[in-house]
């Protein structure tokens, strides 16, 4: 009912108060007026499934408000979002889950976001809204402490585009792992998208599962020298024709690039010292498994990261008819099903070790595996490599 908190001007909290009321189908305006004192509106009406609508100026007296987590988090029948609605909410740090899951929502205003200076936290702010098709240019411009944008736009279907500049003034951001997760109709990514967020160290499954993508600008990720992980960046980009050389150069301090382009099943090649500047990655775990269609591996092409612990089904089901480099491992899947592979050649001077099997699983007996002369009956006399001892010889 109207008024019900009026009596209240003390309290700081309504943590999940409404939360899962399944009846609820409106809120009354100025529901808050007198709450000058709250500070958390964490899950207030998180799971109201059946409310349709957000009254405009409902925060406009909660100016020491600093929490908006879940606030209407899994409500599928919201439409639209008041342009004010944060207005004088100055103070607010967290919009953490704030809209997720509101299936219904159709827009975000432009200047939502305008006046919360303070802000850290977007994780999943909009994430799976599934019938938002724009983000607006400009939205995060006057948030420049924010830091997180972990899965905020992940499946917003509709999304065709991206604008530029969007990150531009986020220059504390460090994370963007998931952001753009399951947009599926995003076509391209803008040049110099995160050319300001020098601090990032997470692009972790940022454009995963965006099938429409086509191509990579090659300057994405020139200025963020501090990531340390792509782990799943392009996963299933099925779209995907082509990787930009250079595209990680400036990004010495990766450690890991597991699954970074699983399933990509329309690039057919990878460019020439891709991976040069790792020195410090451990991890290539699935980095190409599924890539269907990808035939040209470049000569050396982990040459220079001597520090991997794991190569797990690397190239897993891809059509690769050669592969020639240094590794520090040949482990478990890792050519696994690559029936078109005829040549195997590791141009290590020591004894790379196999940890299973499995590596040359599905290969077919006529791959030949060259290595250097005077490791050739060692490498026939070692665990794993013993299977395969007539298929070995000389470079």
């Amino acid at each position: 009912p109207a008024g019900l908190f009026d009596s209240c001007p003390l309290v700081e909290t309504f943590y999940n108060v409404f939360k899962g009321c399944t009846s609820l189908t409106s809120i009354p305006s100025g529901l808050f007026d007198k709450n000058i004192n709250v500070t958390d509106l964490e899950g207030v009406f998180s799971g109201c499934v059946n409310l349709e609508s957000i009254p405009a100026g409902l925060f406009n007296c909660c100016t020491k408000a600093e929490k908006f987590r879940s606030t209407f988090r899994d409500c599928p029948k919201i439409e639209f979002i008041p342009i004010d609605l944060f207005k004088y909410n100055t103070l607010v740090t967290d919009f953490y889950y704030c809209f997720a899951s509101d299936v219904s929502i159709k827009e975000i205003p432009a200047d939502l976001f305008k006046y919360n200076t303070e802000v850290i936290d977007f994780t999943n702010c909009f994430g799976n809204c599934q019938s938002n098709s724009v983000i607006p240019p400009g939205l995060f411009d006057t948030n420049i402490k924010a830091e997180i944008f972990l899965g905020c736009f992940s499946y917003n279907r509709p999304i065709t585009s991206i604008p530029a500049n969007l990150f531009d003034k986020n220059i504390l951001a460090t994370d963007f792992t998931n952001c753009f997760f399951g947009c599926s109709n995003i076509t391209s990514i803008p040049d110099g998208l995160f050319k300001y967020n020098t601090l990032a160290r997470s692009f972790e499954g940022c454009f995963r599962n965006c099938v429409s993508l086509t191509n990579i600008p090659a300057d994405l990720f020139s200025n963020n020298t501090q990531v340390i992980s792509f782990l799943g960046c392009f996963l299933t980009c099925t779209g995907l024709t082509s990787i930009p050389t250079g595209l990680f150069d400036s990004n010495t301090l990766v450690t890991t690039f597991e699954a970074c382009f699983q399933n990509c099943t329309s690039i057919t090649a990878i460019p020439v010292g891709l991976f040069d500047t790792h020195v410090l990655a451990t991890s290539f775990k699935l980095c190409f498994s599924g890539s269907r269609k990808l035939r040209s591996v470049p000569e050396g092409l982990f040459d220079k990261n001597v520090n991997v612990t794991n190569f797990e089904s690397c190239f897993e089901n891809s059509v690769i008819p050669y592969f020639s480099s240094k590794l520090t491992r040949v482990d478990a899947n890792m050519f696994s099903l690559c029936s078109d592979l005829a040549l195997l050649q590791i141009n290590n001077t020591n004894v790379v070790q196999m940890t299973n099997t499995s590596a040359l699983q599905g290969t077919t007996a006529s791959l030949q595996i060259k290595v250097p002369e005077s490791l050739v009956e060692l490498y026939k006399s070692a665990t794993n490599w013993n299977r395969f001892g007539s298929q070995i010889s000389a470079i």
